[in-house]
Parts: structure tokens; C-alpha cells; sequence
């Protein structure tokens, strides 16, 4: 860090030391410190660490390609190892950093775990002795580095540490890394991320008198306020201009570039060559590398190095013998002046100097540098550096650092086949770096390359690279190379088979051809079995599973669950087991057996415990979100939910809508929470989907709860029937909703369709048949909303009696509330001997459970139906207008079709409408249908 003194800092300061208070509490803190270069962030740190008096750790992250995965960790991790031997024993990259060896394989799950085990080990570490540490040039961080201080800002428990990054915040926000990074901070560690701005007038004229030992008149400093925004490092610059001439003649776009001029022109010609070569290379400046590439004796170089540092070009060499440029900037600026093909020459040389060289630097280093020579040099050789650098990354779980060589390795000319290899590896490294999007367009070229040469067995591993991916952007993709490569194979069963066919019932989730996933997975499944492969079986499992994740495959999903848990348990494979209880979980909840859950609920925790991924701990979020929400804990419901949005940003999933949306919606609706917005949980539509919303019959629901009927019907017209849903694992949820919409709106053949399609399954409850996010209650309460919009109300009243039933025997109270409701509305408007008193008992049992939840739309409807039923006179009377528009109703019609008819406004028919609701006590357009058919020949 830099030396310089520190002006007009006060209240950044003061922060850090209140952060660092606060950390040595025992609750650790991560902090950022952003501001553009120059402006003073390593003064303000250096000065900071100098006055807090804790044990300084320091790292600090390099601009060049070629450095190391995790480079700004290795020496903090280092000497926080060195204090304890746990921490030593948790070290992800113990032992010989730079000789690890490439064997086995990573998975995002082995890196979770060791940046599990990195967190036990800094809490471990500090616990006793207060730490700072310091990690300077965040936005030069490889992608592994700044995961794993965002994973630290979420996982810190106990140790006492303040850890400081400092930033620029442009290019750090220009990665997905640094933005995940950013929102983590500011979520875990409010008021933990400070902006540096520039100097004010005041402080700008202390620093120039600092230089230039007296007092710079006004105008001076106003000029360079001006001129330099204020940045500390500007302002000296032209401060250090200003003792050997005018600076004010300096343009201000290019007075920083001028200012290292300055410097540059004091060098002999051969020392500003060197510089060039050392520009290259990197910030850090090895003289014997220096001097192999320039062709040059060391004691030369030795000599040039320190005519530099004399200059102020570069700092003071190292321990080591090393040395830095003295500031980014010099090293950008000299970089800048160079001609292209002088540069790709000297890192042409630097990597053949290299060549000889071992070790995970030395092969970030020459495959940096091969490729920064493209296209000079050899190409072959910069794809083979490119790819044993990847695996080196790949090892370390450095999964962008592996995906960007890769990437950068596609620009060598190099054969067909070679070309597919790099395809392949770099497509898998953005798949564990969770970038899928990126993974399945490299996977495309594969396909387009592979189909042309034949190669089959490429387009099987393009299938397969992504193996649990069901993005319904990608989907229909996957299940063609899938088929493609089926048809391609030899016709023997083998492991990969079985795997091909699970993939293409995986990657059909999305899809509407139930009987084609259904027939891929059973013989999968069957494959799998007879081939004895249990890696392919569970595959096949998962696929089979997903397969009959429609209503009537209820049955046979617990006993694919029991399966999965009995061949994880005797393979020692505790991820196989936690999902065969998130099976048995969710087909449970769909069978409306909640209460039989707790088991599974149990196990689940216990193997998060020991799994400590975070994928199995957001299904777990949301299987306890369900069970809360379904309770009837609507806050706790709420908070658990918009956890589980807590590590990536940017823009919503397809599961961030289906498992945050959702129960977010519904505890909007039971709630009456007006104020609630759905549409920041949506994804943006996109073509390759076919613009299926599976989420859009229930915003019409959430419309129609809060009045909006003309944006509902705007929706609803948009939507496809019900008996088209998006995908059969969420057929019965698409059902139910398309039905009370259609109710609610007086479409009397849809109401009509979604009864038959809900009839056969009256003995479930409204759950999607994967990634539940939420329960509904009763199939029989969506069965009672269908009849009554279709006139028959005996049936209904008796669909609702026994949603009551079925509701209270799950302990789901607030659908029983919302089931007593329609029940007492039905009695009422039937009016028969007897309706009114058990309306009356019906709707005081729904009332207190409603006002003890919280349910306001409920409980304001139960007041007004209470109070017409106490009242003997009629329930209203309407006039001649409002008994025809009422029949309209009655037959079907929508708002927009009644004003047809009646050859008036669209709004006309919409206040008739309202005006019938409220004269005769109703909330829904079916109650109207309901009550023309009891009541109106005789009105």
C-alpha cells in the first residue's frame, strides 16, 4: 500500500475504525472500499491498518491473465494457517501451492465445501487474536477470489476480523462476480461499503502545499479542482509538474498521461525500452525473466531496473529481488504507447522463456501469454497451455478462471476435433461456474461441429454437460442432441444409453408430451437397472421422478423417493438421499399428507448440515416456506421465501419465480396485501419458450383478489385453456387457477373443462408434482368454485364441505377459513330450510381462524355476509336492467361480451355489474350465476 499521507479522509476513517469495534465484538465484518484509481483507497487503508493496531494480513489481486487462481487468498490464507492447526487442516490449497496435482474431478459442491471449510477456518483463526486483512485490487480478483469473499460475507460466524477490499467500482460491476459481491456486502453488512469521492477545495490546497511547500493561491487550486476531479493521485501529479513548470498548460483529459510522461522522458532510451518489456510481462517484474525476453545480461537490467526506480517509475524491489511499477496507471499509460505487434512479439518471448518453467503459476503465466500472442506463435501449443492451465483452475475450483482461458483458447486455428475438445471443457467449467447460457451455446457449436464430422460420441457429451438443467430456453436444444445422439449409437444398452434418455426426459420438463417423458424415463429406469450402473440408475431415478410428477403419479413418486434414499444410503451418497426426501417431501404435500413430512423435514436438515451446499439448503428453505405458509405463519413464510433469493442477482429465474413468486403472491392475497409486486419476480419473456407464462393465471388471480376484473380479462384472453398446461409437473396448479379465474369471470365452459380435468384427482391438494413452492388446499375447493360457476350448486356446497374437511385433516387452516367462506356464501345465496343457521356456524368457526391469521379479505367478507344474514328482510332487490345483465352473467358472458350484447361501454357493463355485486352482498361474478339460477324466476 502506498506511503502517502492522508488528507480529508476523516469520516471514511472514522467508519473503518467503527467497522473494526464492531468486528473485534466477535461479529465479523467484510467491508468494500470503491473509488476510481488514484483516488486514495490503499493511503486510506495503509493508514487505517497503521492506526488500528490489529495484526495486519495483507493480499492483493494482479492485473495480469497469467496469475494464479486465488492469488490475493494465498498469503492471508497462508498466515492465518500458520496460527492454528485446524485452520491448517481446513486449508482448501494446503501443502505445495504450486505443485498440486490435476487429478480427479471438482464440482461446485467440493468448491462450496472448501469455501465452507475457508470461513471455519478464518473464524477459527481469529477468534482469539484480532485481525485485519486487507486485499487490495478487488476488480483485477480472478472470479474464484471474489466468490469466495462473498461466500465469506454470508458464512462468517465468530471470528474477530475485518476484512477491507478495495475496488474500482466500474470494472468490478461489470462482472457478475463483483455485482454478487457488492449486493452480498450490502445485504450481510449494511454501511460496511465505503465510496471515496474526490477531495474538496480545502484539501486539494493542503496537499499542494504538502508539495510544494507554501500556500497555492485560489485560483490554482480551483484550476486543478477542476482539471482533476479531485484525485488524490491527479493532484499530485500535477503538484510535482507545478515545482519544474506551468501545469495549468497541461490539456485535462490528459494530464495523468503527461504527468508519467514526465517521469518516462528522464530514462535513457534503453531503460524506456526495458520499461516497455516490463510493462509487458506484468505489474510485478522478474529481472532474470526481464532479461531472457529483451536479450539483455541481468547486471544490465539490474542496472535499468533501478534508473526506473530512481525515476519513480517503479517502487522499491522486493524480499525476492522483484519490481512493482510504481502505480497501475504508469504501467497502463507506458502499455498504451506500444504498437501491436511489438507487444504480441514480447509475449510470444515471454512464454517460450517460460516454456521450461513448472507449476500453476508458470502455467497460468505461458498460457496468458500464448494466447496474448495470437495469432503469432504456435496454435496448437497456445490451446494445449489454454487447457492444462483450465484443469490446473478446474482443480484449484477456479471455475471462471477455467472457463476464461477456455474462452480466450477459441480464438486458435487449430483441427476439428481439437476445436470440440476446447468447446467441451469450457462449456463444462461455465456450467460449474453457473453460467448455463454460456455452457449451452458452446455446446451448440459442438453439436454444429461434431454433426459434421461424424463424431457421436461429441454430440453425447454436449447432451450431458449439463445433466440437470431443465431452462426451457435450452430444453428443447438438449432433447434434439439427446435424440440425435440416441439415433447415432449402436443399439446396445450401455451406461451412456441410459444416461441419454434420462437427459431427454430431464430436458422435457418443460414441455407438454407427458407420454413421451413417461416412456423415456421408465426405460431409463430399466436400463440403468439392467446395466448395474448406480451412477446411470440415479439419473434414471431422477428422470423417472420428474416424469411422473403429474397428478397421477402421486403413488409412484414416494416410492421413487424411498428408492433414491435406499441407493444413496448404500453408496454412502448423501446428495441422492436428500433428494429422495425432497421427493417424498413434495409428494406428501400434494397427497395432503403435511403432517407426514416432519420425518422427511428432519432428515433434511440433518443432511444440509453435513452437505452445506446451497442448492440443498434453498430446497430446504422451500420446503419449510411451504409448510409455514401453509400454517398459516405468513411472515415467517414471507422472509423464508425472499431468503432464498439471497446469492445471485440480475435477472429472475424461472425457479425464482415459481418458488418466491408464488408464495409470495398467495400470502399477498390471504392477506389482502396491497402493496405487494409480483413483477420483479418475473423473467423477461423469451421466444425460444413459446411465450408460455405458467405463472399467468395466477397474476389474473391476483388481479381479480384486488378488483382489477378488466386487467384480469385483458390476461386471461391472453392465456392458453386450461387443458393445455406448460409442463404436467405443474398441470394440476395451472388447472386450479385457470378455474377460479374462469369462475370469477363467468367463463362457464372453462369453469366447465377445469371441473373434468380436476375431478379425477379430488383426493390431492393443489401442489405442483416438483419444486413445490406452495400448497392450495383441496382440489375439492377449485372442484366447488368450477360447479358453482356452472350452476350446480348442490354439487358445490358439497365440494366445499368437503375441502373443509379435507383442509382441517391437513391442518392447513387458512384454506379451511377460505373453504368455510364460499361454503356460507353458497348456503346463504341457496337459501333452502336450514342454509341460513348453518351458513351462520359455518361462517363463525371461519371468522375467529381468519382473524387470528391475520386473513383481512376474508374476514371483511365474513362481516358483510354476517350481517345480511342477520338481517330477515331480502337480500336486494335489482332492477329490470341490472336482472338482465345479471342473466348475462349467468350464461357466461364476459364484461366486454355483456357490452356487446347491450350495445353499451365496456365500463357501463363493468359498473352493472359492481352495482349487482354490492346490491345483493356478493364478491365473485359465479355468486351471481348461482343466485340467477336459484332465485331468478321468481324475482
Amino acid at each position: 500500500m502506498g506511503a502517502d499521507t492522508l488528507v480529508g479522509r476523516d469520516r471514511e476513517l472514522a467508519a473503518l475504525h467503527g467497522l473494526a469495534e464492531a468486528a473485534m465484538s466477535g461479529a465479523p465484518v467484510v467491508a468494500l472500499v470503491a473509488g476510481e484509481a488514484g483516488i486514495g483507497k490503499s493511503t486510506l487503508l495503509s493508514t487505517f491498518a497503521a492506526q488500528s493496531g490489529l495484526r495486519l494480513v495483507t493480499g492483493s489481486a494482479s492485473q495480469s491473465d497469467g496469475a494464479p487462481a486465488f492469488w490475493p487468498w494465498r498469503r492471508v490464507l497462508d498466515v492465518l494457517a500458520a496460527e492454528t492447526s485446524d485452520a491448517r487442516r481446513s486449508h482448501p490449497w494446503d501443502g505445495e501451492l504450486d505443485e498440486m496435482g490435476t487429478g480427479g474431478s471438482a464440482s461446485s459442491q467440493d468448491r462450496f465445501a472448501a469455501f465452507t471449510a475457508v470461513a471455519d477456518a478464518v473464524d477459527a483463526a481469529t477468534a482469539d487474536r484480532p485481525t485485519l486483512v486487507v486485499l487490495d485490487d478487488l476488480h483485477w480478483a480472478d472470479a474464484g477470489s471474489l466468490t469466495l469473499l462473498t461466500h465469506l460475507a454470508r458464512e462468517l460466524r465468530s471470528g474477530r476480523v475485518l476484512i477491507v477490499g478495495s475496488l474500482r467500482p466500474a470494472e468490478l460491476n461489470a462482472r457478475r462476480e463483483g455485482r454478487e459481491l457488492v449486493s452480498a456486502v450490502a445485504r450481510h453488512h449494511p454501511g460496511a461499503h465505503l465510496d471515496l469521492d474526490g477531495l474538496g477545495f480545502d484539501d486539494i490546497s493542503r496537499q499542494l502545499e504538502a508539495l510544494l511547500g507554501t500556500a497555492p493561491a485560489p485560483d490554482v487550486v480551483g484550476g486543478v479542482l477542476r482539471r482533476t476531479g479531485g484525485n488524490p493521485l491527479f493532484v499530485r501529479e500535477l503538484g510535482l509538474l507545478m515545482r519544474t513548470g506551468d501545469a495549468s498548460a497541461v490539456p485535462a483529459p490528459t494530464a495523468v498521461r503527461d504527468a508519467v510522461g514526465e517521469h518516462l522522458a528522464a530514462l535513457s532510451m534503453p531503460c524506456r525500452e526495458l520499461v516497455a518489456a516490463a510493462a509487458v510481462v506484468g505489474m510485478e517484474v522478474d529481472p532474470a525473466l526481464l532479461a531472457a525476453v529483451a536479450e539483455l545480461d541481468v547486471a544490465n537490467v539490474l542496472e535499468m531496473l533501478d534508473e526506473a526506480r530512481r525515476s519513480g517509475v517503479l517502487g522499491e524491489p522486493s524480499t525476492a529481488g522483484r519490481y512493482r511499477f510504481a502505480h497501475d496507471l504508469f504501467r497502463e499509460c507506458v502499455a498504451l504507447d506500444m504498437p501491436v505487434s511489438r507487444v504480441a512479439t514480447l509475449h510470444l518471448r515471454i512464454a517460450e522463456q517460460l516454456g521450461s518453467a513448472r507449476g500453476i503459476r508458470r502455467a497460468n503465466e505461458i498460457a496468458h501469454h500464448r494466447l496474448a500472442a495470437l495469432p503469432m506463435g504456435d496454435h496448437t501449443a497456445a490451446a494445449s497451455a489454454a487447457r492444462e492451465a483450465a484443469a490446473l483452475a478446474l482443480h484449484r475450483l477456479a471455475f471462471e478462471d477455467a472457463a476464461a482461458v477456455l474462452d480466450r483458447a477459441l480464438a486458435a486455428d487449430v483441427p476439428a476435433p481439437t476445436r470440440i475438445t476446447i468447446l467441451l471443457d469450457a462449456a463444462r467449467a461455465h456450467y460449474l461456474a453457473q453460467d448455463v447460457a454460456a455452457a449451452m451455446r458452446l455446446c451448440a457449436e459442438v453439436v454444429e461441429i461434431a454433426t459434421g464430422i461424424g463424431d457421436v460420441a461429441a454430440i453425447a457429451d454436449a447432451a450431458l454437460v449439463a445433466p440437470e438443467v431443465t431452462d426451457p430456453a435450452w430444453s428443447p436444444q438438449v432433447r434434439e442432441w439427446c435424440s440425435q445422439a440416441l439415433r447415432l449409437l449402436p443399439p446396445a444398452e450401455t451406461p451412456l444409453r441410459a444416461r441419454l434418455l434420462a437427459r431427454r426426459t430431464i430436458a422435457g420438463a418443460f414441455s407438454s408430451d407427458a407420454a413421451s417423458m413417461a416412456h423415456d424415463s421408465e426405460q431409463a429406469l430399466a436400463m440403468a437397472e439392467r446395466v448395474a450402473d448406480d451412477a446411470a440408475l440415479i439419473t434414471a431415478l431422477r428422470a423417472r421422478q420428474l416424469a411422473r410428477s403429474t397428478p397421477d403419479g402421486n403413488s409412484e413418486r414416494i416410492v421413487l423417493g424411498r428408492r433414491m434414499i435406499e441407493l444413496g444410503s448404500r453408496n454412502n451418497d448423501r446428495d441422492a438421499v436428500f433428494w429422495g426426501r425432497v421427493w417424498r417431501f413434495e409428494a406428501l404435500v400434494q397427497s395432503g399428507r403435511l403432517d407426514g413430512t416432519k420425518e422427511d423435514l428432519v432428515a433434511l436438515d440433518t443432511l444440509l448440515e453435513q452437505l452445506r451446499q446451497p442448492l440443498h439448503r434453498w430446497h430446504l428453505q422451500r420446503a419449510q416456506c411451504v409448510v409455514r405458509a401453509a400454517r398459516g405463519r405468513f411472515a415467517a413464510a414471507r422472509r423464508m421465501a425472499l431468503d432464498s433469493l439471497d446469492a445471485p442477482s440480475g435477472e429472475p429465474t424461472m425457479a425464482d419465480t415459481m418458488t418466491v413468486m408464488g408464495p409470495l403472491l398467495e400470502i399477498a392475497m390471504l392477506t389482502g396485501d396491497t402493496g405487494f409486486d409480483p413483477w420483479p419476480y418475473l423473467p423477461k419473456p423469451d421466444a425460444r419458450s413459446g411465450g408460455t407464462q405458467p405463472y399467468g393465471h395466477r397474476l389474473a388471480e391476483w388481479h381479480l383478489a384486488f378488483g382489477r376484473i378488466a386487467d384480469a380479462e385483458e390476461l386471461y384472453d391472453r392465456l392458453p385453456a386450461a387443458a393445455s398446461p406448460a409442463a404436467p409437473f405443474i398441470a394440476l396448479v395451472v388447472t386450479a387457477s385457470a378455474g377460479a379465474v374462469a369462475a370469477e369471470l363467468g367463463d362457464v365452459d372453462g369453469a366447465r373443462r377445469a371441473y373434468r380435468e380436476l375431478l379425477p384427482h379430488k383426493h390431492l391438494h393443489v401442489a405442483s408434482g416438483a419444486g413445490v413452492s406452495i400448497t392450495r388446499g383441496s382440489v375439492h375447493h377449485f372442484l366447488g368454485r368450477t360447479a358453482a360457476a356452472t350452476g350446480d350448486v348442490p354439487q358445490a356446497i358439497d365440494h366445499f364441505a368437503a375441502a373443509c374437511t379435507a383442509n382441517d385433516a391437513a391442518g392447513l387452516t387458512p384454506y379451511a377459513c377460505g373453504s368455510r367462506l364460499h361454503l356460507a356464501e353458497l348456503l346463504a345465496v341457496r337459501n333452502r330450510a336450514g342454509d341460513r343457521d348453518r351458513a351462520a356456524t359455518v361462517l363463525a368457526e371461519c371468522t375467529a381462524e381468519a382473524r387470528r391469521l391475520g386473513m383481512r379479505p376474508v374476514t371483511t367478507a365474513a362481516a358483510d355476509l354476517a350481517g345480511r344474514l342477520d338481517d330477515a328482510g331480502e337480500l336486494g332487490r335489482l332492477s329490470a336492467r341490472q336482472l338482465e345483465v345479471a342473466e348475462l352473467v349467468a350464461s357466461g358472458l364476459t364484461n366486454r361480451q355483456i357490452a356487446d350484447k347491450l350495445h353499451v361501454s365496456v365500463r357501463t357493463a363493468e359498473n352493472h355489474v359492481r352495482n349487482i355485486m354490492t346490491t345483493l352482498g356478493f364478491r365473485t361474478r359465479s355468486q351471481i350465476a348461482t343466485w340467477v339460477t336459484e332465485h331468478g324466476q321468481s324475482v
